[in-house]
């Protein structure tokens, strides 16, 4: 993938994320103050393609109890596919080491696991979509800095 595409489709996402309705219902606070959830990778240039990969998955499950502005969950969900399809397509420039993909998998088993736990509840939906956002700009900070790398060796 070239250039400044990764970052686009990243504040795209972003965007849908933050439009689908407002931050954490105050209904939900009790039970946001009561989860852990393994902590977010830090390091995530390796993985970027796989939290892509991931994220898709994870949008796909069931959201029936969400309120979230539809038009806005379906164009993530359509740019989540559209970025995994791209990703598949590209020749991989190295392989991310077995301990970050390990990580990220185990993030996103996390993510699940409390979602079924919460039977897809609405406020469980929150606090994924707030940990996503987070998740997004992470992914954005990250690639913003591989691209500053990049244009040095030029």
């Amino acid at each position: 993938m070239a250039g400044n595409e990764p970052n686009h489709y990243i504040t795209r996402s972003l965007h849908f994320l933050k439009s689908m309705g407002p931050r954490l219902p105050s209904e939900c606070s009790a039970e946001a103050m009561s989860i852990r959830i393994k902590k977010r990778p830090k390091n995530v240039d390796q993985t970027f393609e796989q939290a892509i990969r991931l994220s898709s998955e994870l949008f796909s499950e069931d959201l029936h109890l969400v309120k979230w502005k539809q038009s806005s969950l379906e164009n993530l969900q359509q740019l989540l596919v559209r970025q995994k399809v791209n990703y598949s397509r590209c020749p991989k420039n190295s392989t991310p080491k077995k301990t970050k993909t390990k990580k990220m998998e185990d993030y996103f088993k996390d993510l699940r696991d409390f979602l079924s736990k919460e039977n897809h509840s609405l406020c469980a939906w929150e606090i994924v979509r707030a940990e996503m956002e987070s998740l997004f700009e992470t992914l954005r900070n990250s690639q913003f800095i591989v691209n500053m790398k990049n244009r040095r060796k030029d």
